[in-house]
């Protein structure tokens, strides 16, 4: 949970957040998330979630409005869950590890966290995904990921930067 700081406090406090999205390769792809204090590195599958999409409409959700977020992952035989949350222009993100699917409470671990504002936290993911949807032809995406690219979410995410983030 977010917790009640003002927007000049969270601008001095908010980390530099880098990310990457690979390309796909056999059904897997490896995302990384880096702070100057943490670092998560795995490979994501492809089912059963359709994880990509339902991050492309988080990060949608999370430019519009307030309110907390999880998304589900499968890097078999873990799992993780992308927990984020947003308060005002506040964002933090804990990724969430479990043993496998049976998603045990008492086996689960947080491998990442992150806060800062939505600009710092929404930016970096769209740069990246700006990136993965200019190589889809040449990295087949489709064949590889194993599922289309989320275009029309990919679209309204755009948008959405372009109107609320972008100076």
């Amino acid at each position: 949970m977010v917790s009640e700081i003002n927007f000049g406090e969270l601008k001095a406090m908010s980390e530099k957040l880098f990310v990457s999205f690979n390309s796909p390769q056999c059904g897997y792809m490896s995302i990384g998330l880096r702070t100057s204090e943490h670092k998560f590195t795995t490979a994501m599958r492809y089912k059963p979630y359709d994880s990509l999409t339902d991050w492309l409409k988080t990060l949608s959700a999370l430019i519009e409005n307030e309110g907390a977020f999880t998304v589900k992952w499968n890097a078999e035989p873990e799992e993780f869950d992308f927990q984020v949350e947003r308060n005002g222009e506040a964002v933090s993100l804990n990724v969430i590890r479990y043993q496998d699917h049976r998603r045990l409470d008492e086996a689960k671990e947080n491998v990442f966290e992150f806060q800062g504002t939505t600009k710092d936290f929404c930016l970096p993911f769209w740069q990246t995904l700006e990136n993965m949807r200019r190589d889809i032809e040449t990295d087949e995406f489709d064949k590889n990921w194993r599922r289309e690219f989320p275009h029309n979410e990919f679209e309204a995410l755009k948008n959405l930067v372009q109107k609320n983030l972008v100076d």
